[in-house]
């Protein structure tokens, strides 16, 4: 059997496409809750570190000031970090009961 032109592209590009799986993730696998903008993921960048350490470490006008960006920003910021930290807890929580 002849293969079909997407196979022959693959193959002459040296692409293997792995077959689907129905493996279950498991919690270190799973993405992360706290969804990144473009402006945190610029500024673990700049800083070398996660958004995570910086943003929790000082008061608002502090960690506004140190990093060039508004403080209503932060305290978004920080609150998104909570509600995903919440979010990791209760998934763990109910992993134990297997769902």
């Amino acid at each position: 059997m002849p293969k079909s032109i997407k196979q022959r592209i693959l193959d002459s590009r040296g692409i293997v496409l792995e077959k689907h799986t129905r493996k279950p993730l498991t919690h270190d696998d799973a993405p992360s809750l706290l969804h990144k903008t473009h402006a945190m993921k610029w500024i673990e960048i700049k800083h070398a570190k996660p958004i995570e350490d910086l943003i929790s470490s000082g008061t608002l006008s502090e960690v506004s000031k140190r990093l060039s960006i508004d403080r209503t920003t932060i305290s978004k910021w920080r609150k998104q970090l909570t509600l995903a930290k919440l979010a990791e807890e209760d998934r763990r929580f109910w992993a134990q009961f297997g769902e």
